[in-house]
């Protein structure tokens, strides 16, 4: 430019400062950007569009003075950010926008986005873009809505972000680019110049408004939406003028390609030519829009739990980690939940994974209601699922969600005409304050489930960071554990079991025990749920009950006459379905006989319904071996179903046996179970007996036998086989 120019221009402004100082007009600065023919400066430089006469009427009639400043459509928001203008007009809104700006309430118009393509190429969905690179304003609203579409459809354009449309689809003239994303209106005014095409991709509407730098304009706004309000009510306004001046003729003006050759072929070839094509077309189409939705449903497939129609793993993780980022925008807590069903497994075994399925349609639905629609509720698998919370919410309540969420189980599920009641453990996680990554926040998701389940049942933990060390530790336990397996770093103690009438020896219970080379002696409580819950249990049991047997069988060859032995096998490796043949194979290799055996089971594992376990229970009484109920009175017995069990002893759990001779409770629920057992032809063994007063009771109410601290403490063999060669 030259320095004339530069004279011209500051003798401009000078007179323009001085006509509004004289005139006491406010002065409005109006960002312009070329977007035709909706805002745009034309061949002589002077601003136009539709955009364009809607500010002018506004300024004329509040009696403003407009100075139009012209800039990139990414520059004119910074300036506007900046306050180098004051208003910017054609600017779609989003929450992101509106904590840089201030919007207009009233709309001025809304407008769509389309995909442009090079005339004869051919493109039919979302699904055909991966890899495409596509030209697309810079830091646009469209730009960003396409991009999180193609995202939702896994597939990944490349994109060439440009200062201006005029700029893209000359990129798409010359085959820099495969396709232009530019509004409709400014592609049907140009793109016969560039020789492009629309195509059938559009992105949704856009509310376009006037924005105004932060904090700064509020008179400013409160007269336009006025004076808009006015114009749009008023239907022989500028606003409908200047709608159908610039904006109606677009669709008017726009003529598929195939018309300018018909022109030319005439009309009869023109007829059949189009109703050809026109069935070619329609074909091509239904058959790209079943193939379309055969897309989407795999890859809704992919995503979704075809047992409950929720989002599965993959797309829970996923958008874990995109709400994490929303999170980091709005400055909010994202809490996530996993749910885990209780002893949901033993419900699987008991009834089939028919119920089981219909169960956990059930359960899904309740939690549906109570997770709502602005969170993220997730199968992830089994009887897992997990719920994510709004990021952005304001005096979101965890603790309250979680009440919600076990209260959805308080009714009773029904199922082919059963009822079945559940309950779940929950662990909650925080983001950001509980871990910084998505892989993080799992983990500690997890870890609080963990100790919820240790709680018992209805419970919930929000993670705490001392918890990660208890799991750390437990690892570790685990892994000594598996090296203990191997080394056979475990021994077997031996607690009596007596006779109250004559005192005599009549079995002993084996009782495990770790003994650890650098902790020492490891009681089985700090040790068996690790072992059940990393699998090792049926391993660690078989390891047990061949040593209990090949003990007795040196027992009885050494000439001491042990009538039996108990051996405890926990409800995991009962399950297990090599069980049976773990134990009829330790019989024939030790030599023990199947009589001098009593196997010790839970009171709820002795009494499920699966077939298989009562089908297991009789093989196992078949051989010979004893059967014995642990802990019985603190389980859910079916008397009923007890009197058709293969059961041979009954155990009064502990608990009973503490207040005796003194509680009333304990006295009646004691000598009810001796009745039973004696009814049913059962012996009955009481655990934890400690005082001879206790001893006395039980021995006049009836019970045989018994065992406990009174007696002797568990010892190891070597001490245990001196008490019974003393005894004999």
């Amino acid at each position: 430019m030259s320095k004339p120019s530069y004279s011209r221009i500051a003798i401009a402004l000078l007179c323009g400062c001085l006509i509004q100082a004289a005139t006491g007009a406010q002065l409005v600065r109006v960002g312009i950007y070329q977007n035709e023919p909706k805002i745009f400066l034309d061949e002589d430089g002077k601003p136009a569009g539709f955009f364009v006469d809607i500010i002018d009427a506004i300024a004329k009639s509040e009696g403003w003075q407009l100075r139009y400043v012209s800039c990139a459509w990414h520059h004119c928001l910074d300036m506007l950010e900046q306050g180098d203008i004051d208003v910017m007009p054609d600017v779609a809104y989003t929450p992101e926008r509106a904590a840089r700006f201030d919007f207009s309430h009233e709309v001025v118009l809304s407008s769509w986005s389309l995909l442009f393509k090079r005339a004869g190429d051919d493109v039919d969905s979302i699904l055909d873009l991966d890899g495409k690179r596509i030209a697309v304003l810079n830091n646009s609203i469209q730009f960003h809505a396409f991009r999180e579409r193609t995202r939702l459809f896994n597939v990944f354009p490349v994109f060439v972000a440009v200062d201006s449309f005029d700029a893209a689809f000359t990129l798409l003239q010359r085959k820099q680019v495969d396709y232009v994303l530019a509004n409709r209106f400014y592609g049907a005014m140009h793109m016969a110049r560039y020789g492009a095409e629309e195509t059938n991709i559009l992105i949704k509407p856009s509310a376009l408004q006037f924005a105004f730098t932060k904090g700064a304009h509020d008179l400013l706004i409160q007269a336009i939406d006025r004076d808009l309000q006015q114009l749009k009510h008023d239907k022989h306004s500028i606003y409908y003028v200047s709608l159908a001046r610039w904006l109606a003729p677009l669709d008017k003006r726009h003529v598929p390609s195939w018309a300018y050759w018909a022109v030319l072929i005439g009309a009869l070839a023109l007829v059949v030519l189009t109703v050809m094509v026109g069935i070619l077309r329609y074909l091509i189409k239904l058959r790209t829009r079943q193939i379309n939705r055969e897309k989407q449903h795999y890859f809704h497939l992919s995503r979704h739990d075809p047992l409950t129609d929720l989002p599965n793993r993959l797309f829970f993780f996923d958008r874990l980690e995109q709400t994490m980022k929303d999170s980091d925008h709005c400055r909010g807590r994202l809490h996530v939940f996993f749910i885990d069903l209780n002893q949901f497994k033993h419900i699987n075994e008991s009834v089939g994974h028919g119920i089981g399925d219909s169960i956990l349609r059930t359960v899904a639905g309740r939690l549906r209601e109570v997770a709502g629609d602005g969170s993220l509720l997730a199968h992830l698998g089994g009887d897992e699922f997990a719920v994510l919370g709004e990021p952005c919410r304001e005096a979101f309540d965890a603790e309250l969600m979680a009440r919600q969420l076990i209260a959805a189980l308080d009714r009773p599920v029904v199922a082919a005409g059963q009822q079945f009641y559940l309950s779940m453990s929950i662990g909650i996680c925080v983001y950001p304050q509980d871990g910084r990554s998505a892989q993080e926040i799992i983990k500690n998701a997890d870890t609080a489930l963990f100790h919820a389940k240790n709680k018992g049942r209805n419970c919930f933990e929000f993670y705490r960071a001392e918890m990660s060390d208890q799991a750390i530790r437990r690892v570790a336990l685990e892994s000594e554990l598996k090296e203990a397996l191997a080394r056979e770093q475990f021994i077997l103690h031996y607690q009596p079991q007596m006779d109250l009438l004559s005192g005599t020896v009549v079995g002993l219970e084996a009782l495990v025990r770790w003994q650890h080379p650098d902790k020492g002696l490891i009681p089985p409580n700090h040790f068996i749920p690790v072992a059940e819950d990393a699998g090792m249990i049926s391993d660690l049991g078989e390891w047990v009950f061949r040593r209990a047997c090949a003990q007795m069988v040196e027992w009885h060859q050494a000439g001491i006459d042990l009538p039996h032995i108990a051996i405890n096998v926990s409800p995991k490796q009962f399950h297990d379905e090599s069980f049976y043949a773990r134990v009829s194979r330790i019989i024939e290799e030790t030599g023990c006989h199947p009589e001098w055996v009593e196997i010790e089971i839970t009171e709820s594992t002795i009494l499920d319904r699966n077939p298989e376990n009562l089908h297991t229970l009789k093989k196992l009484r078949a051989l010979g071996f004893g059967m014995a109920i642990d802990d019985f009175g603190t389980g859910h017995s079916s008397l009923s179903r007890l009197k058709h069990l293969p059961v041979t002893k009954l155990k009064i759990d502990i608990s009973f046996i503490r207040g005796l001779p003194d509680d009333p409770s304990d006295m009646a629920l004691v000598r009810a179970i001796i009745a039973l057992g004696d009814g049913l032809g059962l012996t009955v063994l009481a655990e934890g007996v400690e005082r001879e007063d206790q001893r006395n009771f039980l021995r006049d109410a009836g019970c045989t036998q018994a065992q406990g601290y009174l007696y002797s403490l568990p010892v190891d063999a070597e001490e245990i086989t001196h008490m019974l060669a003393v005894s004999a």
